[in-house]
């Protein structure tokens, strides 16, 4: 089984949810701990960055180490684009980079920023 470490936002994300909502997202993330990768799918530009379905969420997570990094949880409405403060399509530099401290070291090279 893997560590768990969660992005702060994203606790306080999982946090706000109904507590119905909450237990679907963290049975997910425990299910990933434990080796289940089943409907998860790497993200094109970035083949180290997953995603995985939990209803109307999505969550987004890498693997370093024996580590389940949990990066971003939000509405799939609202993760690519939208109202949310950090989106994918605005890069992912801002978002990895107070968490890595080199995005070489989890394999994305130098430019985070996703070509869409």
């Amino acid at each position: 089984m893997l560590n768990i470490d969660i992005d702060p936002e994203a606790e306080t994300f999982i946090l706000t949810l109904p507590l119905k909502r909450q237990k679907q997202v963290v049975d997910k993330i425990d299910a990933l701990a434990a080796g289940y990768k089943s409907g998860t799918k790497s993200l094109k530009e970035f083949p180290s960055l997953f995603r995985m379905r939990s209803g109307d969420y999505r969550i987004v997570y890498y693997i370093e180490s024996n580590t389940l990094n949990i990066i971003l949880i939000d509405l799939r409405s609202r993760i690519y684009k939208g109202s949310n403060p950090r989106p994918l399509d605005r890069g992912l530099e801002p978002l990895l980079a107070p968490r890595l401290g080199n995005a070489q070291a989890c394999g994305l090279g130098t430019s985070l920023a996703l070509r869409r």
